[in-house]
């Protein structure tokens, strides 16, 4: 079975996280970074319309990460600190591979937004 590709902007993930990472999913981790080239948040749209703007500007960037070997598959997000970014990212993925991604939070973005605790790895796929 290939490794779960697993997307990241801010930082990849720790070995430790990596690891548990692996050990929830129950596969191998392969870390690819996206390049932080996306669009700035306009505050005279909504967060959809942000969003939707968005995807015009990732969908080439995640061509450049490499996003065309994960057609038909489900790959990974390590949330990014930007909320906003997330979405956008989360729909792009979606477009680009057919699924939404799993979400891994780390504790350090956890506790960036007010709710402190371990690694939690949620399949956003399976939640829709």
């Amino acid at each position: 079975m290939a490794a779960l590709r697993t997307y990241y902007i801010d930082r990849p993930l720790t070995a430790e996280e990596v690891t548990e990472v692996e050990e929830a999913l129950e596969c191998a981790v392969e870390q690819v970074r996206i390049q932080y080239v996306v669009p700035a948040p306009n505050f005279d749209r909504n967060l959809a319309d942000n969003i939707a703007a968005g995807d015009a500007t990732l969908g080439p960037v995640l061509v450049k990460a490499g996003i065309r070997a994960d057609i038909g598959r489900q790959v990974a997000l390590v949330v990014p600190k930007d909320q906003e970014l997330h979405s956008m990212l989360c729909e792009a993925l979606r477009e680009a591979t057919g699924f939404l991604p799993y979400i891994v939070q780390t504790s350090e973005q956890r506790g960036a937004i007010g709710n402190p605790g371990h690694l939690r790895v949620t399949d956003m796929h399976s939640m829709m």
